[in-house]
């Protein structure tokens, strides 16, 4: 018998640079990041990009809110609901 599962990456098919996300999240939860830069590690990915095609085609689903608005609205429950 064959599995009825499948595993699909969801997110932007917009490239975002890690930087820019971690600027996005500090301004959207009012409080600097801890940033310790080192050089590049073992495993470490230099371009990804998710794709929408796999599930788009399985149930017809494709993100609407870009990263942005999304890290905003995360941020914005996080402040409620989180730690800080």
């Amino acid at each position: 018998p064959v599995a009825q599962q499948a595993i699909y990456n969801i997110g932007s098919e917009t490239q975002v640079a890690l930087l820019d996300y971690v600027d996005l999240l500090e301004q959207g939860l009012g409080r600097p990041a801890i940033r310790q830069y080192a050089g590049q590690q073992p495993g470490d990915v230099l371009d990804t990009a998710a794709s929408m095609a796999k599930l788009r085609a399985a149930i017809g689903f494709a993100p609407k809110v870009d990263v942005r608005t999304g890290g905003g609205r995360f941020c914005a429950w996080f402040r409620e609901h989180g730690p800080l």
